[in-house]
């Protein structure tokens, strides 16, 4: 079971300023941020199981966070970066 922001309802979006937390039960294999259009934009490191994805260097903007574990079980979520407080 996968955990992104600790909300695993895939199509909701999560507003960010900058960190955005993956958790999973299984060992992550890959957890990678798109664009809206499908271009990579970051890599994310992952240590021990976990992956914490900072967006500080990234514009405001809509994006797609995808989860993958090593047994091939996804986990996507649309995420919104704004600099702005709410």
């Amino acid at each position: 079971m996968f955990a992104i922001d600790d909300i695993t309802e895939h199509a909701v979006a999560t507003r960010t300023q900058r960190l955005v937390y993956v958790r999973s039960e299984q060992p992550l294999h890959s957890v990678e941020v798109f664009s809206t259009v499908g271009a990579l934009v970051q890599s994310c490191p992952i240590n021990d199981g976990m992956a914490d994805i900072d967006l500080l260097t990234i514009a405001d903007g809509v994006y797609i966070v995808k989860a993958v574990d090593q047994t091939g079980n996804k986990c996507v979520k649309r995420i919104i970066k704004t600099n702005k407080a709410e």
